[in-house]
């Protein structure tokens, strides 16, 4: 019965060198870059080690409004790891045994976008849940 059904199946046309035709390999070569792009690329930064937690770090400026403070935004240095944003002063303090300046921990976190192409402004609302409910916290990337 296998044999009856490879039978039926059509076979390559190879050429006297044992190569198939080059629309053949073209064909084979878009299959190929298809199935990569399907399958997407892996992201590595180096290292291999899969029991490492990765981090995101960046400068960012942060504000917590208070009542009758006007906005101002003060610059630091963000890590994201682990679900906690951390910020501090400068890049070289996260780098040392410094503590960080402020902690949020991400989660149960309602997260609200806030973004201005025209105005070239990109921001991220974030309420975090705290003892005295929740707490209205701001971050603005630096474009």
């Amino acid at each position: 019965v296998q044999v009856n059904l490879q039978a039926s199946v059509p076979q390559p046309n190879y050429e006297q060198n044992g190569s198939s035709s080059p629309a053949e390999d073209d064909i084979d070569a878009a299959l190929t870059d298809l199935q990569v792009t399907l399958e997407g690329s892996s992201i590595s930064n180096g290292s291999s080690n899969i029991m490492e937690i990765p981090e995101l770090c960046d400068y960012l400026r942060f504000f917590k409004p208070k009542r009758f403070t006007l906005k101002a935004f003060k610059r630091y240095w963000f890590t994201c790891r682990d679900l906690q944003l951390r910020l501090y002063k400068t890049r070289e303090e996260s780098n040392s045994s410094e503590s960080p300046v402020h902690v949020i921990n991400l989660r149960g976190c309602e997260v609200t976008p806030d973004v201005n192409l025209a105005q070239g402004r990109y921001g991220i609302r974030l309420e975090v849940p705290s003892a005295d409910g929740m707490t209205e916290m701001w971050i603005r990337c630096e474009t």
